[in-house]
């Protein structure tokens, strides 16, 4: 395995062989992956009994890199069994790190998506929902009846038709009463 090669597993009660789950290695015998809603992303060792047990296949998407930009990094031998008795072996190699940079466009505008307002900060656990989704967000402090509170936006968006387009999806992945507003 070598930085950025994804890891996918069967994580059913059965072990069915579907594939249910997938991480991201990221070096020293560990993945990082979307755990659980509650927990979001984690990073897990690869070697873990509940993950080892349950590798499907490992794939490598991203080309070869020979320009290395983060530390090498020793690996140890470590068999893991996978669907149908293959087995993968992890040998003792020097792997090269690459930083992968993923290019977000810089969203400007004055429309978003209102996922909530809240007297407090909002739940951690939201904000890593909204985070996990994809998408970016900023916290607004509005003056209401002498109250100040704390309004949960995602974007911003050029104007109301791009974030009517993604309105339906926040309804369905974060808060069904998400609507738009204007800042």
């Amino acid at each position: 395995l070598q930085y950025g090669d994804l890891i996918f597993f069967d994580t059913t009660k059965q072990k069915t062989g579907k594939i249910t789950h997938v991480g991201i290695y990221i070096g020293n015998g560990e993945f990082q992956h979307a755990s659980s809603p509650k927990e979001g992303v984690i990073i897990t060792k690869v070697d873990k009994p509940y993950y080892k047990n349950r590798i499907v296949v490992c794939k490598r998407y991203l080309p070869d890199d020979t320009n290395s930009i983060a530390p090498t990094h020793n690996m140890p031998t470590q068999p893991f069994q996978v669907a149908q008795n293959s087995q993968i072996t992890i040998s003792p190699t020097i792997i090269q790190e690459t930083t992968i940079t993923k290019v977000t466009p810089t969203l400007q505008g004055k429309h978003y998506i209102q996922v909530g307002t809240f007297a407090n900060q909002p739940a951690s656990g939201l904000l890593q929902q909204i985070r996990s989704s994809g998408y970016q967000y900023k916290i607004v402090q509005v003056s209401r009846n002498g109250r100040n509170l704390n309004r949960v936006l995602v974007g911003p968006y050029r104007d109301k038709q791009a974030a009517s387009k993604l309105l339906d999806e926040v309804r369905a992945t974060i808060i069904p009463d998400a609507f738009t507003v204007r800042i």
